[in-house]
């Protein structure tokens, strides 16, 4: 199987460096080698080893904000991210890199408010780093999809990705677009699907290639695509607040949580019968009645959202 999406933990060291980094200080630039000042460290972007993470300016009035790939044990910046422009707790825009286990290289995605704006590669060797843009293809292959469908009528749609890095240097992407992210009603809505694979080696694209979808299944892949580590969805008491720590959803009684787990579970079912060939999915299909009949045995809630989300977890290996 391959590995998912790798978001690390930051080390406590690092998070007072953090601290430090970003309180009290001017905005200003600085060339590959200095650590600049008004610049701090993006905690979505570290490396699981902690040696590496993007440097971010932290002022809104930063003029031409630069992003950068940083050496945080050495408190050193690589390079500049080409057209990295984030700035800190900017509104309706976000910054996450998702690393590969090793720490040698991940992928960065600059999100706007309907989608990603763009999305490369680091790749880090000693004190060097080589960045390849892959969201050009993405977004490319995607328009010409909606393109075709419309019939010229519509020539772009804003898109949400999705990635699991792999072993091999391998990464492999699955992202889903729309003409219409505000679902206008006067607006036609022209939905279309990208799956692919690129090879850091050859910096080349395989099995690449996007379909048109209905809307149905747009909604079902943000169930099939989603990340999930196990600890998203928890049951709390009402006016109990979650750890601070808490990155999830919060649910007020199991009937809740079972009713969001059953929606992910059906979607996920729906993009695994459009994906597979017929023989593959009617093994599937015969897999899922067994499943749901020994579901349905158990005796507690909280057993059967644990059984639901193991189910989830192994059709999204099916689509992947």
């Amino acid at each position: 199987m391959m590995n998912a999406l790798t978001r690390c933990c930051v080390p406590s060291w690092l998070r007072l460096a953090l601290l430090l980094v970003g309180l009290g200080l001017a905005p200003g630039h600085a060339a590959a080698g200095e650590w600049p000042e008004g610049y701090a460290v993006s905690e979505d972007t570290v490396s699981p080893d902690g040696r590496h993470g993007l440097v971010i300016p932290v002022d809104r009035d930063t003029v031409d904000p630069v992003n950068y790939l940083a050496d945080l044990k050495e408190k050193r910046l690589i390079g500049k991210i080409a057209k990295g422009n984030y700035i800190q707790r900017e509104s309706r825009r976000s910054l996450q890199a998702f690393w590969s286990p090793d720490s040698r290289w991940c992928v960065v995605e600059y999100g706007e408010r309907y989608g990603f704006g763009s999305v490369c590669v680091l790749e880090v060797t000693g004190s060097r780093f080589t960045q390849t843009d892959v969201g050009r293809h993405i977004q490319g292959t995607l328009d010409a999809a909606i393109t075709r469908q419309s019939r010229g009528a519509e020539r772009s749609g804003n898109a949400n990705v999705s990635f699991r890095l792999g072993p091999g240097r391998s990464l492999r992407v699955r992202a889903r677009a729309s003409n219409n992210p505000k679902q206008f009603t006067e607006v036609k809505t022209f939905y279309a699907a990208f799956a692919g694979t690129f090879d850091l080696k050859t910096k080349r694209w395989f099995a690449s290639r996007a379909r048109k979808i209905e809307a149905e299944d747009d909604e079902a892949m943000e169930s099939a695509y989603a990340d999930l580590d196990g600890k998203e969805f928890i049951v709390l008491p009402e006016g109990e607040d979650p750890p601070d720590d808490f990155d999830g959803q919060v649910f007020r009684s199991e009937e809740a949580r079972a009713e969001k787990l059953d929606a992910m579970l059906n979607g996920a079912y729906r993009i695994v019968r459009r994906s597979l060939p017929p023989a593959r999915f009617a093994a599937v299909k015969a897999e899922q009645i067994a499943w749901l009949k020994r579901r349905d045995a158990l005796a507690t809630e909280p057993e059967k959202a644990k059984l639901t989300f193991e189910r989830v977890k192994a059709l999204q290996d099916l689509v992947w």
